[in-house]
């Protein structure tokens, strides 16, 4: 139970972080720095990143005791991996699409206002955690 407090209050303490540092990052002026290695370089990653959330464990997990799949069938296992991982990449392939899709209709000042409202919203987010912590 010690051990769950601390590990609440750290991920209280990281989206903090993650708030405070999306409200001090600026928006870049152009996109046209971005290179394809940098482009695939930053896919992989979120990909990485995406596996490894609590989130998508916990998604597996619930899936794998739901469906009654075998941790020793690992032709089912590696199906419900596969299967997560093309999802994903049609998520942010999709993702992707909309934001080009919409991107002339943004300018910077649009940006730094939609950057700054999710920092705020992070921010809150994780100070809301902290309190939920440390007052039940």
């Amino acid at each position: 139970n010690q051990y769950a407090y601390i590990l609440e209050l750290l991920g209280a303490a990281v989206i903090i972080y993650l708030g405070i540092s999306t409200l001090k990052n600026r928006i870049p002026n152009n996109a046209a720095s971005c290179t394809t290695e940098s482009l695939v370089q930053t896919y992989f990653s979120i990909i990485a990143i995406t596996l490894t959330s609590p989130m998508t464990i916990a998604l597996f997990a619930s899936i794998i005791a739901g469906t009654s799949i075998s941790v020793d069938n690992h032709v089912s296992l590696g199906f419900l991996a596969a299967g997560v991982f093309v999802s994903t990449a049609v998520w942010f392939i999709s993702l992707s699409a909309v934001v080009i899709y919409f991107k002339k209709w943004f300018n910077q000042q649009h940006l730094m206002w939609i950057n700054t409202v999710a920092g705020f919203l992070i921010l809150g987010f994780g100070l809301q955690r902290l309190y939920s912590i440390l007052y039940p």
